[in-house]
């Protein structure tokens, strides 16, 4: 069934008889962000159920807002490879790698300049290095979730 251009249209079908008691119909929604919405037949008249499907719009400002809020780090690109990381090991004050059980440190990552990235766990120390591999600046504590 074709869902309803407006509720008038379904509740002219049901003072007509068309529709019965329980019945589920989908209507053209008035809202920006909402493109249908599902009513029940109750009580003789129309009821939302609450489910609705959304505009492409509304799925799009959703994404942006995402988007956002990770500093514009699109979710999904990992640029670390585990198979590449050094078990044991840690980035020191030097940018060199010291022993420690605890720690693990990646291969070195290419990057972009003036970009945001976004980190899925802690990360007790990050070097950054120049094309010839002298180190640049070193952070330490970076939170997960935070540019």
């Amino acid at each position: 069934m074709q869902p309803y251009a407006n509720k008038e249209k379904a509740m002219a079908d049901l003072v007509a008889g068309k529709l019965s008691e329980g019945d589920r119909v989908s209507v053209r929604s008035d809202e920006r962000s909402v493109w249908i919405d599902e009513y029940v037949v109750a009580n003789g008249g129309l009821v939302k159920t609450g489910k609705s499907l959304i505009t492409q719009q509304a799925i799009t400002d959703i994404i942006q807002m995402i988007y956002n809020d990770t500093a514009g780090q699109s979710h999904g690109a990992n640029l670390f490879d585990r198979d590449k990381a050094k078990e044991g090991a840690f980035i020191n004050e030097l940018g060199g790698l010291s022993d420690n059980a605890a720690y693990f440190a990646s291969d070195r990552i290419p990057v972009l300049s003036n970009e945001k990235y976004v980190f899925s766990i802690n990360v007790a120390h990050l070097a950054f290095y120049d094309i010839n591999g002298n180190m640049l600046s070193r952070l330490t504590g970076i939170i997960a979730g935070q540019p």
